[in-house]
């Protein structure tokens, strides 16, 4: 089976070429634009990874991956932020990674496989 990662981002232009990022690396992927729709699809089918786009969440998005912890303890958490204050946030940050923005996309691409738990 392959590992599925969902991608949260609210521009479908930067959603659908990265998307065509990770499966060309053997992921598969999903795009939605929004944590709601985010939420039906974590109920409806299991990923490894999400990679979410802080820029949806407003000035704080601590709070918000908090709850989606939670809520998903076994999904692993990259936030893309444009904000640099969300990248020094210390051992109790919600996030197992996070992405400065603008990214560059080979470091995030070759970051996936250290992101992703083994498999079995």
């Amino acid at each position: 089976m392959q590992v599925r990662i969902l991608l949260i981002v609210g521009d479908p232009t930067v959603g659908k070429h990265l998307a065509a990022l990770v499966v060309g690396r053997g992921y598969e992927c999903s795009v939605v634009p929004s944590l709601a729709e985010a939420g039906r699809e974590l109920r409806e089918r299991a990923y490894a990874l999400v990679i979410l786009d802080l820029d949806l969440l407003g000035d704080d998005p601590v709070p918000t991956a908090r709850q989606f912890r939670r809520a998903h303890p076994t999904v692993r958490l990259v936030g893309l932020d444009s904000l640099a204050e969300h990248r020094a946030r210390g051992g109790d940050s919600p996030f197992d990674a996070v992405i400065p923005k603008p990214f560059l996309i080979d470091p995030l691409l070759a970051a996936l496989p250290t992101l992703i738990p083994a498999a079995g």
